[in-house]
């Protein structure tokens, strides 16, 4: 399903130096499988992530995803590559402002042709009933709290039954109940699809979530699990 080789990402600092911030040899992700990624503030999730769904390009390296080559891929194609093949829940949620929880599910529906027309309206309403959101269809972002746009860009990501359901800190702004539903929505969504579900994330009860844990130290490379220092299976969403 993912396959990354010889990965690098590179910034120029504000000095002209060259700032290395990702470098994976290999990674390889099967269809249907569930992988969490660990790292510290400033390892390189975030910008793997956004690699792997093509928001930003590697500065070398390639990236295959569901067979296809991510990164031989222009600008505009990328964007349509994320809509039929990718969900995204990202941390600062990116609800258009001016719709309802209601539309911006149904619009972001309308980038791919997976979900027919006549059942776009019924499947958000369904997603936003799951998430405890039926009594807040209409509600435009500005009027939900945080966690409560969480769960509208969450029902977003899921919306087209994407092959890929990525999540950056998919727990950072809601509770713990919240936390549970969130991951537990994501898993199931991920079986019944048979999709690859990868998600960062510091959060331990998360972590323990996944049989598979990718560990990413401050270079942005990844470590031996042995080297990885992750939370003992402890603390569990549930």
């Amino acid at each position: 399903m993912i396959k990354l080789h010889n990965i690098e990402k590179i910034y120029t600092g504000p000095t002209h130096e060259q700032l290395k911030v990702l470098q994976i040899d290999r990674l390889d992700i099967a269809k249907g499988e569930k992988v969490a990624l660990a790292g510290p503030s400033g390892s390189g999730k975030t910008t793997l992530l956004n690699i792997i769904t093509g928001i930003s390009t590697a500065s070398q390296g390639e990236i295959w995803v569901n067979d296809e080559a991510v990164h031989t891929l222009d600008e505009r194609a990328r964007d349509e590559y994320r809509a039929r093949t990718v969900g995204i829940l990202f941390q600062t949620f990116n609800l258009l402002p001016g719709f309802t929880a209601l539309e911006n599910i149904t619009l972001a529906m309308s980038f791919s042709s997976k979900i027919p027309p006549k059942d776009r309206q019924k499947r958000a309403k369904d997603l936003l009933e799951q998430l405890g959101l039926g009594g807040r269809l209409h509600h435009r972002p500005r009027q939900l709290s945080s966690g409560q746009q969480q769960r509208v860009a969450l029902a977003r990501a899921l919306a087209n039954r994407p092959a890929l359901l990525i999540a950056d800190e998919p727990t950072a702004s809601v509770d713990f109940e919240s936390a549970r539903v969130i991951i537990e929505l994501l898993e199931t969504s991920s079986r019944e699809n048979e999709a690859t579900l990868l998600v960062a994330s510091h959060d331990p009860a998360v972590l323990n979530a996944f049989d598979r844990v990718i560990q990413l130290n401050h270079k942005g490379q990844m470590v031996k699990p042995d080297e990885a220092g992750l939370p003992l299976k402890e603390a569990k969403l549930s």
